[in-house]
């Protein structure tokens, strides 16, 4: 029983940034060891015992979530640091533009030729779309970073799930995500497990915190192709 709960349970536990119910086929079974599906217990209907677990509360519970949070807020406020910098140097670039075409720095642009209009008009296309660009770039990079501390409490609480479902008598055990409409509290391990875990060392693997956004070279003023996403 023991061995073919971890097994279920590593099914269950690849799922959880998933957003599936993990018994559906969103997710690779880790499984692969092919020949005969292993014998699983069932409850008195017959059917298989599903488990769930809140991780999110889990991490809650331990202080963990608060401490991703904050790291969490330290990238953001680099990210917005970062991009608020390659804004001020666009900008500069802009006004170069409009000093070199005839501009003042309170004249508006109708005074401009066709052709400098549209030039202009190019421009602030092309810094607005570069910086819409960088914002994804940090909006992506977030996720990464919080996906790998959700990776580390899996990591860390793997081991004390499975001992939890052996004792409950569980065979598979999933993550109480938003697809999970109802769950009887029976069958909800979170409680158990805080109460396991917090009875024993726990120690996570600190995540270092992304380098800079953008990469910015000296001219990065008069050239804004000199401000170059920083490799990941």
């Amino acid at each position: 029983m023991k061995n073919m709960t971890k097994r279920v349970l590593a099914v269950a536990l690849s799922g959880v940034l998933c957003g599936t119910v993990l018994l559906t086929q969103g997710c690779d079974n880790p499984d692969k060891t092919g020949g005969a599906a292993p014998e699983k217990s069932a409850d008195a209907s017959g059917g298989e015992k599903v488990g769930v677990i809140n991780l999110g509360a889990v991490a809650d519970a331990m202080g963990w979530g608060q401490n991703m949070t904050q790291k969490s807020k330290e990238l953001k406020d680099a990210s917005e640091a970062d991009i608020n910098k390659v804004k001020g140097l666009l900008q500069d670039d802009i006004k170069a533009q409009m000093k070199a075409m005839g501009l003042k720095e309170n004249d508006k642009a109708d005074s401009l030729s066709d052709k400098d209009k549209q030039k202009l008009g190019q421009l602030i296309g092309r810094d607005d779309q570069y910086l819409q660009q960088l914002t994804q770039a940090a909006n992506q990079r977030m996720q990464a970073y919080q996906n790998q501390w959700v990776q580390e409490y899996r990591r860390v609480l793997g081991p004390i799930i499975s001992e939890v479902a052996d004792q409950k008598h569980v065979s598979v055990v999933i993550n109480y995500t938003e697809p999970v409409l109802y769950a009887d509290p029976s069958v909800d391990l979170t409680k158990a497990v805080i109460a396991d875990a917090s009875g024993k060392p726990m120690k996570l693997n600190e995540i270092p915190m992304p380098g800079p956004l953008v990469n910015i070279t000296a001219n990065a003023a008069t050239n804004p192709s000199a401000t170059q996403p920083a490799a990941k």
